[in-house]
């Protein structure tokens, strides 16, 4: 997979960002993941991509991460899981990131966009969660608000090729899948 996107610019990112309690910074972010079931229904290992820019196009980050325990080794889980787990590494980044530049969480408005109809609905109240393994990483989640709130949209999947580019880039390394995507400022190129 081949990221092609303007060169991250974080020298661009200066006092102009911090400056005041009244400017709010808009990031605006994506993630998605991939879940490898095992059998029919069985838990499987998790992907997720994500990255995010600032509304003049800049990249702050883009991202694949394979979730693991604190030993490195690969989790399991649902498909369901692993959005969520998708959506709570992509709040740590961007807090990472406002923390490096010095910029007040309460400075960002955050919109995070994911193809995940079920986590986007139970995060926005819309939906009851029942699963007990969800329920757990879904007060994670909540919990991240209190610290940077995000809004959550929920986006087509055509419009989310990036994310779901990263998710899948270690499934894809070296296979024969081709395509490209792109959104407003940026496209992504599978080859082989």
């Amino acid at each position: 997979s081949t990221l092609h996107k303007p060169k991250l610019n974080a020298s661009r990112l200066n006092e102009d960002l911090v400056t005041t309690s009244m400017n709010k910074v808009k990031v605006t972010a994506f993630c998605d993941s991939l879940c490898e079931p095992k059998g029919k229904r069985g838990p499987g290992p998790m992907d997720v991509g994500y990255w995010a820019r600032l509304d003049d196009g800049t990249v702050l980050f883009a991202q694949h991460e394979v979730i693991s325990d604190r030993d490195g080794r690969p989790l399991t889980g649902t498909c369901n899981q692993a959005e969520y787990y998708g959506l709570l590494r992509l709040h740590g980044q961007v807090v990472k990131w406002a923390e490096e530049k010095k910029i007040p969480l309460a400075n960002i408005e955050l919109h995070i966009n994911s193809d995940s109809q079920l986590m986007v609905r139970q995060i926005n109240g819309e939906w009851r969660i029942r699963h007990p393994d969800i329920k757990v990483i879904y007060h994670r989640a909540v919990q991240l608000k209190d610290k940077l709130n995000y809004i959550l949209h929920k986006l087509g999947r055509e419009d989310n090729g990036l994310a779901d580019s990263l998710a899948q880039s270690r499934v894809l390394k070296g296979s024969s899948v081709t395509g490209q995507f792109q959104d407003k400022y940026y496209s992504v190129r599978r080859h082989t």
